[in-house]
């Protein structure tokens, strides 16, 4: 594995480096403070991911990060910043960036978020045996426990049935992978499981202790995640259900909010949004709906409009 970290704190490089190579056994990390040298290494060399620092908002900045995604479109990127989430950050990832660590929190974030990442690449990749014109709609429904471990084994079948169905390009598969991973975690974690995401960032080891505890309890543990995932030519649709009290939605922290930049709750419904074409929660907040609709199908078809024109989201889950 080959990452490219490009930052012009040499300090933070060799944080950036001495994570990786602890949690990745073989990983190589090249380094560089501009993105102009690092267009040079990834064409010299090749890479699998960037770990990117965008520094003060700078429009020459942000048209260099743009001419560099424009000719790398499929090389996953992540971002980091010590301003937090901030208007710069988001732009990138709306720009095409795949993923966000705070700098505040490396050692926390950069290990599972880089893991993901490469995941969602790895599935994205995968090919298929039949041809696209074969298929015509496939639904599948899953009751899934609350296990982290098999959100992996469910996120490659969606990349192998969205590239067999030709929804969308490669790097477009990696942010739909991205963003049901985001979801089915959200829903054992904080649905199922019932742990507040906001001491996410505050205290991850008790985070994370809370988590394997409840994973045991038969009152949290016995919650199951279901899961429907419908794809037609025109689109890809997920319906996740968990069976934790829901949450309101709107109580969620913005992280576009200068006050929240910051908080690591919150990011992941920002991104979901962000790559997924719709994205809509039921009153209750334990039921998420996401569509990505088809590249040339994006001012929807008839099929799209099965889906799109039922507004409750009950009867939207009993007919899917």
């Amino acid at each position: 594995m080959r990452i490219l970290a490009v930052d012009d704190s040499p300090t933070f490089l060799e944080l950036i480096r001495t994570i990786i190579e602890a949690e990745f056994a073989g990983a190589m990390v090249e380094s560089t403070a501009s993105l102009k040298r690092a267009s040079e290494i990834v064409k010299a060399n090749g890479c699998d991911a960037v770990v990117l620092e965008l520094g003060e908002d700078d429009s020459e900045l942000r048209q260099n990060f743009e001419e560099f995604r424009q000719e790398f479109p499929q090389l996953p990127i992540i971002l980091s910043s010590i301003h937090g989430f901030d208007e710069q950050v988001q732009k990138a990832i709306e720009l095409g960036a795949e993923g966000y660590v705070s700098k505040a929190h490396l050692h926390d974030e950069l290990p599972s978020t880089l893991k993901s990442v490469l995941n969602a690449l790895t599935y994205a990749s995968s090919d298929s045996s039949l041809s696209n014109s074969l298929f015509r709609e496939q639904t599948t429904k899953l009751s899934l426990p609350s296990h982290r471990e098999v959100v992996g084994k469910i996120v490659r079948y969606i990349a192998q049935l969205i590239h067999a169905f030709n929804i969308c390009t490669s790097r477009e598969q990696m942010r739909v992978v991205l963003a049901v991973e985001e979801a089915l975690v959200n829903a054992m974690y904080h649905g199922n499981l019932g742990v507040a995401s906001d001491l996410r960032g505050v205290d991850d080891e008790a985070y994370f202790q809370l988590i394997h505890q409840r994973t045991t309890d038969p009152h949290y543990a016995d919650r199951r995640v279901e899961l429907t995932i419908t794809v037609t030519n025109s689109l890809a649709k997920f319906v996740i259900r968990d069976q934790g009290a829901g949450f309101d939605v709107g109580q969620i922290p913005d992280p576009r909010e200068d006050q929240n930049l910051e908080l690591s709750h919150g990011r992941g419904i920002f991104l979901m949004r962000t790559f997924m074409d719709e994205v809509i929660f039921n009153s209750t907040g334990n039921e998420v709906i996401m569509i990505k609709y088809k590249s040339d199908h994006i001012n929807r078809s008839s099929d799209s409009m099965i889906w799109t024109a039922v507004e409750n989201t009950e009867h939207l889950r009993r007919e899917s």
